[in-house]
């Protein structure tokens, strides 16, 4: 379910959603469909390691190794948000095996809405002068042979000094939006934290259920919003 919540009236979201469509599905993707689908994800993939004469992997290790490299994406991304890109797109491999597959993790440039400039606001009970609005938008993937699971979480906010001279974020907005392929089902959830006047934190949680097996797997961002106008993602994460 997609949740969204705008505390200005005068911000607006305008952009696509992902969608996965049949034509767009790989064919690592279709023979997953065609999988037992009485087994376990990870059964899935020990089979056909096995076929190719290789050791098996516990869930545990495997989801391991697909953090440590979502999180190299998320520092490499960061570290890109913070030479002015926005447009970034960074595939990362799980561990040395082909079957483990991939993660990536992905920001849009989106366009903001224009504001006026000098005008007071007020929202949240923060008073702004000159505000700017600011949109962002991640996603993270986890492309393995058994598990494909996707999240993009998205938003706006305004920013600006207020009358003090100290940076603030005015109003924000925020949505989710989780994705995979049968035989598992997608929900999300979202919320924002207002940590001080300076600073949001938006936190999002993508659920993914096996549906003839009933295992569940997890995925979360977190995005800190600031009074500067800069945005970071804080943790990009899997888990089961």
């Amino acid at each position: 379910m997609k949740k969204t919540i705008s505390i200005l009236t005068a911000l607006s979201i305008g952009f696509g959603l992902l969608t996965f469509t049949d034509k767009g599905v790989s064919a690592t993707e279709k023979e997953i469909s065609n999988l037992n689908e009485e087994q376990e994800p990870i059964d899935k993939l020990n089979t056909e390691l096995k076929k190719e004469g290789k050791e098996p992997i516990t869930e545990e290790h495997y989801f391991e190794l697909a953090n440590e490299a979502l999180d190299k994406a998320r520092i490499e991304v960061n570290k890109q948000l913070e030479e002015g890109k926005e447009d970034i797109k960074v595939e990362e491999e799980i561990g040395d095996e082909d079957l483990f597959g991939t993660v990536t993790f992905e920001t849009e440039i989106l366009q903001p809405e224009p504001a006026p400039k000098n005008l007071l606001m007020q929202s949240d009970g923060y008073n702004t002068l000159a505000y700017q609005n600011k949109n962002y938008s991640h996603s993270i993937a986890m492309n393995g042979f058994a598990y494909q699971f996707r999240m993009k979480t998205f938003g706006s906010f305004t920013h600006g000094k207020n009358s003090k001279g100290q940076a603030v974020v005015n109003g924000y907005s925020y949505q989710c939006d989780a994705q995979t392929i049968w035989p598992y089902s997608a929900s999300d959830t979202v919320r924002a934290n207002r940590v001080d006047p300076s600073y949001v934190k938006v936190i999002s949680k993508g659920t993914f259920t096996a549906l003839k097996v009933g295992a569940t797997y997890h995925g979360y961002i977190d995005i800190g919003l600031y009074g500067s106008g800069n945005y970071r993602v804080l943790r990009s994460k899997f888990d089961y």
